[in-house]
């Protein structure tokens, strides 16, 4: 069986696209593999392994920008997929900042990829998942258990553009994870943990996440209501991350570029507390 040449593919799709009536190309293929592993009441609930690939064609057409993305890598799919591009870039606004990016001074990222994840067999990530639940619900406080699970996804990366640019790269990632419920009289309450990394050896130890878990969901038994008042308050870093989500959406770079960002023209202006640096 041949093995596909990636990277020889993604230049020919962007000579292709020129030579099919964009002004500029760039192609994005990716491939990978995905797995999730669910638990629950100490059954295996299912376990799901899925490979996946696709091609992203972004063209530039007098400065518009089209892009089309397929599932297939027939050459017809290819072909059309292309075509969408070219055809969708033609129905779109030119902008001066529809440029390919600029190649020079790039430099590779180290640490994206684990080898090891693909090493480490089936039957200890189900054991994984199982431990996670059972010591969870060891807490005498944890009533049920809402599942446990482990997931893993492995990718690699392959770029071309008509500037003659071609690059490639894997990352990689893992989690564990459980929730449990806790119960008194009416109430009942969850709670819930898990650890994502990029490299299975950095992921904690299963009691710590399930002790957090467990934590998690009685903790907020018996609340308490808290009188108005001015405080200062510490957020849970789930918490905290939610309301900074607002703001990092602010500084993406096309938002700026449209004006539709309120940080728009902030360069060098103080726009947080001092505390937070």
């Amino acid at each position: 069986m041949k093995v596909m040449n990636y990277s020889n593919l993604a230049e020919a799709l962007a000579s292709k696209a020129i030579k099919m009536g964009a002004d500029a190309a760039e192609i994005y293929i990716s491939k990978g593999r995905n797995l999730n592993i669910n638990i629950l009441n100490k059954e295996i609930e299912t376990i799901e392994q899925a490979d996946s690939s696709g091609v992203g064609v972004r063209v530039l057409v007098g400065g518009a920008l089209g892009f089309s993305y397929s599932n297939s890598l027939e050459p017809k799919a290819l072909e059309n997929t292309i075509e969408i591009a070219i055809r969708f870039a033609r129905l779109t606004t030119p902008d001066e900042n529809n440029v390919l990016p600029d190649i020079a001074g790039m430099t590779a990222v180290d640490g994206l990829f684990d080898p090891e994840i693909e090493t480490v067999p089936i039957d200890k990530k189900i054991a994984m998942a199982l431990e996670l639940e059972q010591l969870a619900m060891s807490d005498p406080r944890i009533t049920k258990s809402s599942g446990s699970s482990f997931g893993e996804g492995l990718e690699e990366i392959f770029i071309s553009n008509s500037n003659g640019f071609t690059k490639s790269y894997k990352n990689s990632g893992c989690y564990v994870g459980v929730s449990v419920v806790a119960e008194k009289g009416e109430q009942k309450k969850t709670g819930y943990e898990y650890c994502s990394r990029r490299f299975f050896s950095d992921l904690l130890s299963l009691d710590k996440i399930a002790g957090k878990a467990s934590m998690n969901a009685w903790k907020m038994l018996d609340p308490k209501l808290v009188k108005t008042q001015r405080a200062a308050v510490i957020f849970d870093p789930d918490v905290a991350g939610s309301l900074l989500a607002g703001v990092i959406t602010a500084l993406n770079g096309e938002r700026v570029l449209q004006g539709s960002s309120f940080l728009a023209n902030s360069v060098g202006k103080q726009i947080a507390s001092p505390e937070w640096c």
